[in-house]
C-alpha cells in the first residue's frame, strides 16, 4: 500500500502541474500529456487500494469460524 500511495501522490503532483501548465494554452500535446496522469492514478488506485479493501475486510470481519 505504501508503494500505491507514493504512486498516487506522484501521478497527483504531476497532474496539478499539468493541469496547471497547459490549462489555457494552444499546446495541444501537453494538453494529452495532461491526461497521462489520470491513468496513472487508476492504475496505482485499483492495483494498490481497491484490490486490497476486499482482503481486509475479510480479515477484519471473519466468517464465522470460532
Amino acid at each position: 500500500m505504501l508503494l500505491g500511495a507514493s504512486g498516487i501522490l506522484v501521478s497527483l503532483i504531476l497532474e496539478c502541474v499539468l493541469q496547471a501548465v497547459y490549462t489555457n494554452s494552444n499546446n495541444a500535446a501537453g494538453q494529452r500529456a495532461a491526461i497521462f496522469p489520470i491513468f496513472l492514478f487508476i492504475c496505482f488506485w485499483s492495483s494498490c487500494f481497491d484490490a486490497t479493501q476486499y482482503l481486509y475486510m475479510s480479515e477484519i470481519f471473519p466468517t464465522g469460524e470460532h
